[in-house]
């Protein structure tokens, strides 16, 4: 079935649900905030300017903001194909545990436009025991906190990819990153993207029996700033 979206006027939120999907979310209205642990399976959804949607349900209309904060755990393809795309300058924080391509899923997350912003507070897991993908444009950014790591290709058969393209886009890194831990990750820097790694962090490529780890960096002003250990 197709997901719906449902608005609770009395209490100002919105509740979309997917039996088969195992969507589950509640909003704040004006920001978005998760109050549960949440999966994004088998389903797209866009957070831009004015509105957020799933497989082109109904829009939650121009007067509400779609900056979107998630409280708890979420997995974006937990056992199952998911889609995230952050657009218009907006931004998606994620305060606990998040993954892309979980459990044999495919997870996808796709930062695009100027002030477009993926802040991960919490450890992030792009393709662990799955498929994990983050993509940045078009001046689309990812920040990664002090304290926390982010793992590309975790676990055996575990496959994480982040392409950063185009002026501005950037990802900066304040915690530990780890590109394929057991498993197969990669970074691609074009045609002018960026990736800074912190003071007093580890940037290790290829970490542990069975890893593979590749950096690629490619096109003028595409720059890797390692300001820790590598």
């Amino acid at each position: 079935e197709m997901n719906e979206l449902v608005w609770t006027d009395s209490q100002d939120t919105f509740r979309m649900e997917a039996e088969t999907t195992r969507l589950r979310y509640v909003f704040q209205a004006r920001d978005y905030s998760v109050a549960n642990q949440s999966y994004l399976d088998d389903a797209s959804v866009e957070i831009s300017k004015y509105y957020i949607w799933t497989y082109g349900s109904v829009s939650t209309g121009a007067a509400k903001r779609s900056d979107w904060t998630v409280a708890t755990e979420y997995r974006v393809g937990d056992g199952g194909t998911g889609e995230l795309n952050v657009t218009e300058g907006r931004i998606w924080t994620t305060e606990q545990l998040a993954y892309l391509g979980y459990a044999g899923g495919v997870g996808t997350v796709n930062i695009d436009g100027a002030s477009s912003t993926w802040a991960s507070s919490g450890d992030a897991y792009v393709g662990s025991l799955g498929t994990g993908e983050a993509n940045l444009a078009n001046g689309g950014t990812w920040t990664t906190a002090t304290g926390h790591t982010t793992y590309l290709g975790n676990y055996s058969g575990g496959s994480g990819t982040v392409n950063i393209d185009g002026t501005g886009s950037k990802w900066t890194a304040s915690g530990e990153v780890h590109i394929g831990e057991e498993g197969t990750g990669v970074v691609t820097l074009s045609n002018g993207g960026t990736w800074t790694t912190a003071s007093g962090q580890y940037a290790l490529v290829g970490y542990g029996s069975g890893s593979s780890g590749t950096v690629n960096v490619d096109g003028a002003g595409s720059k890797w700033t390692a300001n820790g250990y590598t």
